[in-house]
């Protein structure tokens, strides 16, 4: 059926590396469309992004699509991947994309299962999760979906293009990756230590110092103590001095008085 370009839906998409677009609308223009995108009942595209984007490049207003229900969202999934993955190979970054909605969808199984009481078959049994992922998916075993995860979580952006553009392998990349992780690892343990070392010291230092601070307050109390005894003894002293002059000041008075009478006589 012919649909408005402008009608159709595009949601979240795992396709994020679309090639030669050009080159794409080229072939249509001179070829017209082969293979029409496809989409849900509501318009929502399930195949054909870069065929919508040549078309629309063209300045198309119509194009023409083939409309496909889907059960659910693991359908979609599965219609979207199909389709894709026939016509340009995913890119690392897109594969690990398909590779974790994959995972996530299993692992609704997986709970679905277990609330109902379920049996799952000797195969599901015997396979991991990531293993059902992994094989689905392309990237062989689970142990290398892991890897690739690491990969994902850990690499610079320079790296992942590697990656996308196949200059480089996952376990080229993982073991780059652990290399450098383990090397941080061991600088990080170096570093505590140092610190740990460093703190000891400054701790001890902060020690001597503290004590040399109350060393130097005891001392100085003590003197302080003595000072003040003295000061005592000798206010004492002076105050008895002061008294002895008074008597002796008087006792001179006296006698001055009675020499002079004994002279008046």
């Amino acid at each position: 059926m012919l649909v408005e370009i402008d009608k159709i839906k595009v949601n979240d998409r795992i396709r994020k590396d679309f090639g030669n677009i050009e080159e794409l609308a080229n072939d249509i223009k001179e070829n017209g469309l082969i293979n029409p995108p496809v989409v849900t009942p509501e318009y929502e595209l399930i195949a054909g992004e870069r065929r919508l984007r040549a078309m629309k490049s063209l300045n198309y207003k119509q194009v023409e699509v083939r409309v496909m229900s889907v059960k659910n969202y693991a359908h979609k999934l599965m219609l979207e991947i199909s389709e894709n993955e026939n016509r340009k190979d995913f890119t690392f970054s897109e594969r690990l994309e398909y590779a974790k909605k994959i995972e996530e969808v299993e692992k609704v199984k997986a709970n679905e299962r277990m609330l109902s009481g379920v049996t799952p078959s000797e195969d599901v049994r015997k396979g991991r999760t990531t293993d059902v992922v992994a094989e689905q998916v392309g990237f062989g075993t689970g142990r290398n979906y892991e890897k690739a995860k690491f990969v994902s979580e850990n690499a610079t952006e320079e790296m992942i293009q590697k990656l996308d553009d196949g200059q480089l392998s996952i376990n080229a990349a993982y073991k780059q990756l652990k290399e450098q992780k383990e090397k941080a690892e061991e600088e990080a343990i170096r570093l505590k230590n140092v610190n740990a070392g460093l703190q000891l010291k400054v701790n001890n230092k902060e020690s001597e110092i503290n004590n040399a601070v109350t060393n130097a307050t005891d001392k100085l109390n003590k003197q302080i103590a003595q000072l003040n005894s003295e000061k005592s003894l000798l206010e004492r002293k002076v105050k008895l001095n002061q008294e002895d002059s008074d008597k002796y000041n008087k006792l001179k008075s006296d006698i001055d008085f009675l020499t002079q009478q004994k002279t008046d006589l």
